[in-house]
């Protein structure tokens, strides 16, 4: 059943879209992350992101981003809410982050700060500094 999900997950990220436009996020923390993100349009976006890390070991997280505020065409600000420890569907991920493309000449790489908040039976906030590029 789980692969059943992950593969429906999957499927959905790389569905297109005529509005849509797949990223790949890849953050450098304490959990070392790394994430696919499909943006559905401007707003919102389907994130499936892979977890090696000492809070859960490895795992696999579905989330949902909602674009915030969207500063200038570089930055914005982003809201999110997934899963942790898929398996079981003990944890609930909160993260809020900015993500800044800063170069002219590489427009589609950049950078994201992020503070994730994890709810389960404990309560974790987990900061992260990684790199973004889209494509």
């Amino acid at each position: 059943m789980k692969k059943v999900i992950l593969l429906m997950l999957f499927a959905a990220f790389i569905s297109s879209n005529s509005f849509s436009q797949e990223g790949l996020e890849v953050n450098v923390n304490s959990e070392r992350t790394l994430g696919f993100e499909y943006w559905f349009n401007d707003k919102v976006a389907g994130v499936l992101r892979l977890h090696q890390g000492v809070l859960d070991g490895y795992s696999v997280a579905p989330m949902l981003f909602l674009n915030l505020k969207e500063i200038n065409e570089s930055t914005m600000l982003y809201l999110g809410v997934g899963l942790r420890e898929v398996e079981e569907f003990e944890t609930i991920s909160i993260p809020l982050g900015l993500r800044v493309f800063p170069f002219d000449k590489t427009p589609n790489f950049g950078f994201t700060l992020e503070l994730e908040n994890v709810f389960g039976d404990d309560y974790i906030l987990i900061p992260s500094f990684g790199l973004s590029y889209r494509f």
